[in-house]
């Protein structure tokens, strides 16, 4: 069964798997500002659209890995019991926690 695991430093752990932070990092700075994650998740875009709006290549490995990694994740919540805005908070909540371990663990300035 997939776990949503919290600890200090703010790890995600899917199938005993560790769900690096720094991935939070990539889809904030990246691929999206926090008006493009209400309008993906509200319109209920689907992961190919996503990725087309963002541009990645079908091919590419960072898309890929974004892709997995996210389907993983939206899993591990049970997607079922969240509406969309319920989803957004959740994910948004603690992002200065999630940045901030994420960058500690980069060893880079913030």
């Amino acid at each position: 069964m997939y776990n949503y695991f919290r600890s200090d430093k703010y790890l995600l752990f899917v199938d005993d798997e560790l769900f690096n932070p720094a991935i939070f990092i990539f889809i904030k700075v990246f691929l999206m500002s926090l008006d493009d994650v209400t309008n993906v998740l509200s319109k209920n875009t689907a992961m190919d659209e996503f990725f087309n709006i963002y541009a990645l290549d079908k091919d590419n490995d960072v898309r890929t890995f974004l892709k997995t990694r996210i389907q993983l994740f939206i899993r591990s919540l049970n997607i079922a019991s969240f509406k969309n805005n319920d989803l957004i908070d959740h994910l948004l909540m603690s992002e200065h926690e999630i940045l901030t371990s994420a960058l500690k663990k980069l060893e880079l300035p913030y």
